[in-house]
């Protein structure tokens, strides 16, 4: 046996001799070189000429190798131009696997690579030369041939690979872009197919210029790595990787570094592919890479926002399937968690947990809002012809989804919401919010809903009873002025919507206004088509308003508006025209300007720009009120008209409402009773002034036992009466404080901005007041006399005795508003005029009169002298005689 060994073994090394030596004739007797011809000839044939400058070198203990100095890979066979070109290159075997027939490279290195890669100006590259023109029967061949050889498994190994100080550079013509690769160096250590690691170590600087890049960038880059691969290449895996890439701006003074680490593992990449693996990447500042790669500047209204970007997750997957679990992001001061999951690129699964993030940090500077705002609406205007188009719905059959994402809180507008939460679910052709929620001050809002694929949802907004005053001020929103500093302090709404986009239905409305509880219900149909039906109990609108402004505040402003007007923007009646909407509203009170409108209801309706006001009725003081009118918006100008009654309406608690300050012993209201009127108007216009300048109105009233407190018109007759006869006025008798009306009526008409009084009457006791004259709205002025006259002459037992009946049944006209409209009381006064008039009036009657009884005093005078001469007569000349010179007398006196 030992013997038998020993001629084994001295064949062998007899073996390895004749190998060594017969290496050692052919690489000392063959001459490399000598073939530099023909491996130039070989390469032009196959469409590559190379010309080879450097000598060609054997290598042959301890491995077998061969060597080539600077060689160039030519665009042609011209050899003018090259496109590529290596410094040296170097390939070697191990030498004893050669006995085995196997092939073990030890080394291969290439040094100095250098290419040029250009597009020229018409979009061709240099490289296009070398790929050969499609050939079937080739592309067939190759096929075969790959398939015949995918059976056997590939054998590869190499101790060391080497790459160094290679270049490339690129050059594209049309976009002026220019691009380089420098000093990149490569080193792979035991490369094998056996399913063992190896290391790979690589860097290299680039740079970028031209095209999309104003300024130019250079790039700086490392990566580390093991790699394992199958001898089939079904499974790889790359472990404990770094790739580091440094981004510089010179000219712009920034620089900033990615580095990441990853481990990447895929096996059955032949049948079935599978990866899984881990990512982190360490926090960086994008706002720096934007800024080093030229781009835009992202600005955010905190400085300090998105200066921190950090990623670290685990994936695991196949060509169906994917999961992203540990999801670890860290965006500045948040940290995100979470995973994510898709099955059969189909089925998706999201779930994310946050810490506080501040919106309001990542929004733009106000100017760049009001900017993007522009560009919104002028997107929206664009898109908007397509937002009527129905929604495509059919996906839910196909696709499925699950989403939870919750936060710690949001701020948003400098508000902060708590716990907001949105979780998701969709599939089965159906897609549903479970929850929408947040917490605002302590309390939270959730909207819930669904909507399957035939575009019908179900939908429900819960809003708990919230301070929405101290949510304006949180949110910078400028609160209306209010008169009462506790309103909106208590809001709550509860909607449910259900129905398509085209035709919405709100079934439940339920809305908690301090206090002030509101139902009904809506319907929203195309979009332009609203009906509202709403029912309350008592409203309050005065809270709601400003209080009112002071007198000189306001003549100031109209004085300000009057000086600098501006032009006044027509009312919005295309609205009318282009939406559709039936509005019926009840109340049990709905209290306005100090008026409180009992038992309220209102129902309007808007058909084509034509909108209708069927009814508006209310209690009102005891009495109620009625009206109706239509404004067509159809019409250019728009026109409008408008009716109403009232009836029964107390006067004494209306004014009282009216009246600015509260009531006191000492001073009670002016007037008391139940009034009674209507009115019919109708104007036309585009603009609110328009609409007034172009008024036409009628207006009609009368009273049921009017009185008037505490004056007593009766006593200002009777000291004018006085004051006309000469008399003096009985002050010891006891006038009461208050005026009775028997009735009261007044027709007053409304054109050109004048309003005419037409009639006014009243009757207090033996008196009958009027007024007449008109108001001009237009010049701010006013003419208006207020006549009055006595029915009868017997003011005795009133302590008024008139003396001359002159003045019985005589229009009176002693008072008259004359002057400004914007003072009223300094134009309002005793018409001397007409006082002077009456005076001299009553005096030349007065004289009249005492001609009169001058005259009759005489005549009786004269009469009782007669009637002495007739008895005197008859008693000489006996009875009858008187008369028959009586008789005579007047015979002469005809003749």
């Amino acid at each position: 046996m030992q013997k038998l060994l020993k001629i084994l073994l001295g064949g062998l090394l007899v073996c390895v001799a004749l190998v060594v030596i017969t290496a050692v004739i052919i690489t000392s007797v063959i001459d490399p070189n000598d073939y530099k011809g023909d491996i130039e000839s070989t390469a032009a044939k196959q469409g590559y000429p190379i010309v080879i400058h450097g000598d060609l070198a054997w290598q042959w203990f301890p491995e077998l190798g061969i060597s080539i100095g600077k060689t160039e890979l030519l665009v042609d066979d011209s050899q003018q131009q090259a496109f590529a070109s290596i410094s040296s290159a170097t390939a070697s075997v191990q030498l004893l696997p050669l006995i085995k027939q196997e092939i073990i490279v030890k080394t291969v290195e290439l040094v100095g690579l250098k290419t040029h890669l250009e597009i020229d100006k018409n979009g061709t590259g240099n490289w296009e030369v070398f790929i050969p023109e499609s050939d079937d029967t080739t592309a067939n061949t190759q096929v075969n041939t790959t398939n015949s050889s995918s059976t056997s498994p590939l054998s590869l190994e190499a101790e060391t690979i080497r790459i160094r100080d290679a270049a490339i550079t690129f050059t594209d013509q049309q976009s002026q872009l220019n691009a380089n690769l420098n000093d990149f160096d490569l080193i792979i250590n035991n490369l094998n197919l056996e399913g063992k690691s190896f290391p790979v170590e690589s860097q290299w600087q680039a740079g970028v210029s031209g095209g999309d890049f104003p300024q130019p960038v250079k790039f700086a880059g490392s990566l580390t790595s093991k790699i394992t691969l199958s001898d089939d290449f079904s499974a790889a895996e790359l472990a404990d990787s770094k790739l580091a890439v440094l981004i510089e701006n010179t000219a712009a003074a920034v620089s900033e570094s990615i580095v990441t680490e990853f481990s990447l593992a895929a096996s059955s990449l032949d049948t079935n592919p599978a990866i899984n693996g881990r990512v982190k990447i360490d926090p960086f500042n994008p706002k720096n890479i934007m800024k080093a790669l030229g781009l835009e500047a992202i600005e955010t209204q905190n400085p300090e926002a998105l200066t921190r970007v950090g990623l670290n997750l685990n994936l695991e997957g196949n060509q169906n399937d994917l999961t992203v679990g540990q999801i670890n992001l860290a965006l500045d001061k948040t940290n995100v968690t979470g995973n994510l999951s898709v099955k059969n690129l189909s089925q998706v699964a999201l779930n994310l947990r946050g810490t506080q993030l501040n919106l309001d940090d990542y929004l733009p500077p106000e100017s760049s809002q009001e900017t993007a705002q522009i560009n919104t609406a002028s997107a929206e205007n664009n898109n908007e012809s397509s937002s009527d188009e129905a929604l495509d719905l059919s996906f839910l059959d196909e696709y499925a989804a699950n989403v939870d994402i919750a936060f710690e809180a949001l701020t948003a507008n400098n508000l902060t919401f708590n716990k907001p939460t949105f979780k998701f679910n969709a599939g089965k052709g159906k897609a549903a919010i479970e929850e929408a929620s947040l917490l605002l001050q302590g309390k939270k809002i959730a909207v819930t809903g669904d909507i399957n694929k035939a575009q019908q949802f179900n939908a429900k907004v819960t809003v708990p009873t919230l301070n929405a005053s101290q949510l304006m001020t949180d949110f910078g929103i400028e609160k209306p002025e209010m008169s009462d500093p506790k309103a909106l302090t208590q809001v709550a709404a509860t909607l449910v919507a259900k129905g398509t986009p085209q035709a919405i239905k709100i079934p439940t409305i339920d809305l908690l206004l301090d206090g002030t509880k509101v139902t009904g219900t809506a319907e929203l149909k195309t979009l332009n088509s609203l009906t509202v039906d709403l029912n309350g109990g008592k409203l309050d609108v005065d809270r709601y308003l400003p209080e009112p402004a002071e007198e000189t505040e306001t003549n100031n402003n109209q004085a300000s508006n009057t000086a600098n007007p501006e032009p006044e923007e027509p009312l919005p009646f295309e609205l009318l025209s282009d939406f559709n909407a039936e509005v019926n509203v009840n109340f049990e009170q709905i209290k306005v300007t100090n008026l409180a409108f009992d038992n309220f209801k209102f129902s309007a309706n808007n058909q084509n720009g034509l909108a209708v006001l069927r009814n508006f009725s209310a209690d009102f003081f005891e009495g109620t009120l009625a009206s109706k009118g239509r404004l067509d918006a159809r019409a250019t100008p728009a026109k409008l008209s408008l009716s109403g009654n009232g009836s029964g309406i107390a006067m004494e608690p209306l004014l009282e409402a009216l009246s600015e300050e509260p009531a006191t012993t000492a001073q009670q209201f002016l007037i008391r009773g139940l009034a009674n009127g209507n009115f019919s108007s109708n104007t036309q216009g585009n603009t609110a002034t328009e609409m007034f300048e172009n008024l036409n109105a009628n207006v009609k009233a009368n009273t049921q036992a009017l009185q008037l407190v505490p004056i007593n018109v009766e006593k200002m007759v009777c000291q004018a009466i006085a004051l006309v006869q000469g008399d003096s006025f009985n002050t010891e008798f006891n006038w009461p404080e208050i005026t009775k009306m028997q009735e009261f009526a007044a027709e007053i008409t409304f054109a050109n901005q004048v309003a005419n009084i037409k009639t006014l009457s009243a009757g207090v006791q033996q008196i009958n007041l009027g007024a007449n004259g008109k108001v001009d709205l237009k010049n701010q002025t006013l003419d208006v006399r207020m006549p009055f006259s006595v029915t009868q002459a017997d003011l005795e037992t009133q302590g008024c005795p008139i003396t001359n009946d002159y003045l019985v049944g005589k229009a009176l006209s002693l008072v008259r508003c004359k002057g400004d409209l914007t003072n009223p009381l300094s134009a309002c006064g005793i018409d001397n005029r007409a006082i002077r008039e009456l005076v001299k009036d009553f005096a030349e009657d007065k004289a009249k009169q005492k001609l009169a009884e001058k005259t009759k005093k005489q005549r009786d005078k004269f009469d009782q002298k007669k009637n002495e001469f007739r008895e005197k007569i008859d008693d000489k000349l006996g009875e009858g005689a008187s008369k028959l010179l009586e008789g005579l007398f007047k015979r002469d006196k005809d003749n």
